[in-house]
């Protein structure tokens, strides 16, 4: 990625909350990504709970698909630059996929939801497409400047919907609402990142092709755990000094 292109997403990020970059991810690593997890996605899709899902999703893929964390490291600088850090590493990793024709919404969320338990709050969501995604297979929308709005989520364990209709938790009109939507249109190895605190949802998928997506959560490396004696220190490995170990959460750049 050239540097114009770097400065433009964090620019863009820091406005709307959220940013798109073309061709982040090479043609070959996006081969590659899409061999290798279609491997996972066939797992799911055989299992009797995953296979029956609107929305199948694996998590951590990154353990037997090499070029998932390849993918991620090309685009860590990127990250970094987003979240104003000095380096980041991977929270979570998961490949997720909405079956042709039907394939199912998900419904307004903020991904913050997910990270609450660590501190300060410096993470964001990144997608990289591996397939197209349009309005008609279940693109991502997102709320313009919605991570300047207050906090509707606060819960550290899993997600909390906003529903269909976020109007009743946001206070807003459906007129203001609307014009805030964008749809984030990708082609495979364009990359979108959106901060934890911004809405977003995604609709079904009518088209003829199945949407498949490498999403992880990424976090800057200087976070701790909020509370180091709380519900969640039992499942995350720190450092003497409180950061998350890089074993368990790799570092991206």
């Amino acid at each position: 990625m050239s540097g114009a292109a770097t400065e433009q997403a964090v620019r863009a990020f820091s406005e709307a909350g959220f940013a798109v970059v073309r061709g982040a991810v090479s043609a070959e690593r996006i081969a590659a990504l899409r061999a290798e997890l279609a491997v996972v996605l066939a797992r799911v899709a055989a299992s009797p709970e995953g296979g029956a899902q609107p929305v199948w999703q694996a998590l951590q893929p990154r353990l037997e698909a090499p070029s998932v964390l390849a993918a991620l490291r090309d685009v860590g600088a990127l990250v970094a630059g987003c979240l104003g850090a000095a380096g980041v590493q991977l929270l979570q990793d998961a490949v997720v996929a909405k079956p042709a024709r039907v394939g199912g919404p998900v419904a307004w969320h903020q991904d913050h939801a997910y990270t609450a338990w660590l501190t300060p709050p410096g993470s964001l969501s990144v997608r990289v497409a591996l397939t197209p995604e349009t309005a008609e297979s279940g693109a991502l929308v997102a709320l313009y400047g919605s991570h300047r709005w207050p906090l509707h989520v606060e819960r550290q364990f899993g997600a909390e919907t906003l529903g269909a209709d976020p109007r009743a938790r946001t206070g807003l009109d459906a007129a203001t609402l609307h014009a805030a939507e964008r749809v984030l249109t990708l082609a495979p190895g364009d990359v979108s990142l959106h901060h934890s605190r911004t809405l977003h949802m995604s609709g079904p998928n009518r088209s003829g092709v199945m949407r498949q997506t490498l999403v992880a959560h990424v976090v800057d490396a200087a976070v701790r755990l909020a509370d180091p004696k709380g519900p969640m220190a039992p499942y995350a490995l720190t450092t003497a000094e409180g950061h998350l170990d890089s074993g368990a959460f790799p570092r991206l750049f």
